[in-house]
């Protein structure tokens, strides 16, 4: 694609000044057409180049085991604040490091992106409740008599000399209507595979990591009991899931269940420049809207929250491997939340100082939600997106955190940091007038404590017995 770019931008013709008087749309059309065709014997090339690797012997790997989720071993039941007898001067927090969370970009919606018709030569495929529609020129078309290297490889090449274009252009205008991320858009394919060769097929494994690869990402195949599985590039760490590491990049059994042990697969990508799947969220997706009702409110403030969660949004959420906690800590937030919570928590703070308002807000986040450890919710360790929170009965001390520095980076303008300890996570907040209280100093700038899941506790109050542990602090 980068060689695309130089192309158009060293190759667009001259025009001459007759362009002015009708002659510039010919010209255009004939440059477009010329361009097109360019990119397409460009695709063709790397098409035969990759049918011809396909056909030599596979070469036998072995999978890694899962890297299970770092467990953090939390309170079972969540600390309550009591008041000591005599005033205890504010401790200054120690801090083992500052990491910096890089705030991902957004992709905007397109307004000029238009949906597929809805009839005539279409597939349907469901997509969280959402019916899309897809072009259906690859339906039917690919049949493997077995799973050799010659087999695949007759495979690709079948696939290769269809309108395959057509379906890739509908499945990237729908990634853009939908706000599909790169992991939305790997399931979507594969969804899109599946209707066109059914379920747990080899010529669906096989249709997927060839719309994954004609789209641009590092998908492939592997051979394993017998089956074909599905392995792909991801840019960061997933627990909890089989991979292989080959060339310093770990392509993760993310996206097929047949993948374990002893694998047989090859090195070279369909294209050197594609691009692992990125698992930020920066855009909340586009499913069905399923609406249901939740209310919550907290015990210390006459504050109550009748909030709405998508249960559309939570299926998505719920299919969504574990990973890193900055994809969590930077996520998008959802319409729901931005239409039913936060303007709730806005009128309860209206008019009240910073300090005042945000131990209303600590006390909601404290408060207003049931506590239990992921391993007694649901077996593991699980990190939420905001909408979870408020949707699942019970929550953590991650969970908390990660909503209470939304709510005060929001509704406050105010600097959070997240302060990670081994067994524990919370936050501290930057003030623009000075507060007394526990803290932590990053750089120049003073950080007062706010626990979300030391119950009642105030602004300032860090759990005694995390006083004297190091912190590495997540900006």
């Amino acid at each position: 694609m980068k060689k695309m770019l130089v192309y158009w931008l060293f190759c667009f013709p001259i025009l001459s000044v007759d362009a002015q008087n009708g002659d510039f749309q010919k010209q255009f059309d004939a440059f477009r057409k010329k361009t097109r065709q360019n990119y397409k014997d460009f695709v063709d090339e790397k098409n035969r180049e990759y049918i011809e690797f396909l056909q030599e012997a596979w070469t036998q790997f072995k999978m890694e085991n899962p890297i299970e989720r770092p467990i953090r071993p939390e309170p079972p039941q969540p600390v309550v604040y009591k008041k000591p007898t005599v005033p205890i001067p504010p401790t200054q927090l120690y801090i083992d490091e500052v990491v910096m969370i890089p705030i991902p970009v957004s992709r905007p919606k397109q307004d000029t992106i238009s949906l597929p018709r809805q009839s005539g030569e279409w597939v349907t495929v469901d997509y969280y409740g959402s019916k899309i529609y897809v072009d259906n020129k690859l339906q039917g078309v690919l049949r493997l008599v077995d799973i050799s290297e010659k087999e695949v490889s007759k495979g690709w090449e079948t696939l290769s000399k269809t309108n395959y274009q057509d379906v890739i252009s509908d499945c990237l205008n729908i990634r853009e209507y939908y706000l599909m991320n790169d992991w939305g858009y790997a399931i979507f394919v594969g969804k899109v595979a599946e209707v066109l060769c059914g379920s747990e097929t080899n010529e669906k494994i096989l249709m997927h990591v060839f719309l994954l690869s004609q789209s641009g990402y590092k998908a492939k195949m592997v051979r394993s009991n017998n089956r074909l599985g599905l392995i792909v590039a991801i840019d960061c760490m997933l627990y909890g899931v089989p991979y292989l590491d080959m060339n310093g990049e770990r392509y993760f059994n993310i996206l097929s269940k047949q993948v374990d042990g002893e694998i047989y697969t090859y090195e070279k990508d369909f294209d050197s420049s594609g691009k692992k799947i990125n698992m930020q969220l920066t855009n909340v997706p586009v499913v069905r809207y399923l609406p249901e009702g939740r209310t919550h409110q907290a015990k210390g403030y006459p504050i109550t929250v009748c909030s709405k969660v998508n249960k559309g949004l939570i299926a998505f959420y719920k299919d969504y491997p574990q990973c890193e906690f900055p994809v969590y800590a930077r996520a998008a937030i959802s319409d729901e939340f931005q239409e039913t919570v936060l303007p709730a928590l806005a009128e309860a703070i209206t008019g009240k100082s910073e300090t005042e308002a945000a131990n209303m807000l600590l006390n909601f986040v404290q408060t207003a939600f049931e506590y239990k450890t992921d391993d007694e919710q649901f077996g593991y360790e699980k990190p939420f997106f905001i909408d979870e929170t408020f949707y699942y009965p019970y929550s953590d001390c991650e969970d908390r955190s990660i909503l209470f520095q939304t709510l005060v980076k929001i509704l406050l303008k105010l600097e959070v940091v997240l302060l990670d300890y081994p067994e524990h996570l919370a936050t501290a907040v930057h003030f623009h007038t000075s507060v007394e209280g526990d803290y932590v100093m990053v750089g120049a700038k003073k950080y007062i404590v706010c626990d979300p899941t030391y119950i009642n506790a105030s602004i300032g109050c860090a759990m005694p017995q995390f006083k004297g542990a190091k912190a590495i602090v997540i900006k």
